[in-house]
């Protein structure tokens, strides 16, 4: 996309430039957000800020600009760089540090703006496999910038055709590199980790639906050796939306295949997500 905003500046991308004694870049100080644009709307977006404003106020990150004001600047970059579909991320790092270290108490915000390819659709048609490894975030309640496991882990999701990485933490999971993970187990009960991880938006909504439909939605300790009796799997992002997931690491996830919950789930949040831009 052609412009991007600095600190409230809306600016061409290649004027679009930071010093480099950033906190965030230097020292991994700081916090984002992240989400789709589409028909030109930005999809949840009062809910991405309010994440966002709480990610900030856990790393005491404070910020002249109000909610509203953020909301603002996002309407402004979307209609200034005139696209139906494309990612948007905001970023608020610590600022500016003299000595590489000390912030100066005055974050620095960035707004950017980019391509969003589809994932293939026979992804939702057949299913995903995750791998996974044991890891746990710094602030797993902050959506931080901080991805060293994530794309450490690129090159072997590549080679074992994996679409995340699944983590754990002393024998339980708390969720996935960029999304969030649900099971159905043989109850046909949706469990979903209750801690130890960032709570995203579409898990947020996915839960709504889930309970207007009737189902049963738990919340709790997830053991790592509890995939083998689950039912169905499926993860939840703002760019996936609700995938499937049929394999982790060795395990086939029920048949093999998405099932009929996932599959239901799937349809309804892209209802949701349509009733969302109609009403706006």
């Amino acid at each position: 996309m052609e412009y991007q905003i600095i600190n409230g500046k809306i600016l061409d991308r290649k004027d679009a430039l930071i010093p480099i004694n950033d906190l965030g870049m230097l020292r991994g100080y700081g916090v984002f957000d992240f989400f789709r644009v589409l028909e030109g709307k930005p999809v949840f977006l009062a809910d991405h800020i309010e994440r966002l404003f709480h990610s900030m106020d856990v790393l005491d990150l404070e910020l002249d600009f109000e909610r509203h004001h953020v909301k603002d600047m996002v309407l402004k970059l979307v209609e200034k760089n005139g696209v139906q579909e494309a990612g948007f991320r905001i970023v608020v790092t610590g600022g500016f540090a003299e000595d590489g270290y000390t912030p100066d108490n005055q974050p620095n915000v960035f707004m950017m703006m980019h391509h969003l390819p589809p994932y293939d659709p026979e992804v939702y048609e057949k299913g995903a496999k995750l791998i996974s490894t044991p890891y746990q975030r710094d602030v797993p309640s902050v959506k931080t910038i901080i991805y060293v496991q994530s794309i450490h882990f690129a090159k072997k999701m590549r080679a074992e055709n994996a679409i995340e990485v699944l983590y754990h933490w002393k024998g339980h999971m708390t969720e996935c590199s960029r999304s969030n993970i649900f099971f159905v187990d043989h109850n046909r009960n949706i469990v979903t980790p209750a801690f130890g991880m960032l709570k995203g938006i579409t898990r947020l909504n996915t839960i709504k639906i889930a309970e207007r439909l009737g189902m049963n939605v738990i919340m709790r300790k997830i053991e790592m050796d509890e995939i083998d009796g689950m039912e169905e799997a499926f993860i939840t992002s703002s760019t996936k939306g609700v995938m499937p997931i049929v394999q982790i690491d060795d395990a086939i996830i029920g048949n093999g295949v998405p099932g009929e919950t996932t599959e239901l789930l799937m349809e309804e949040f892209s209802k949701e997500v349509n009733t969302y831009l109609a009403e706006r």
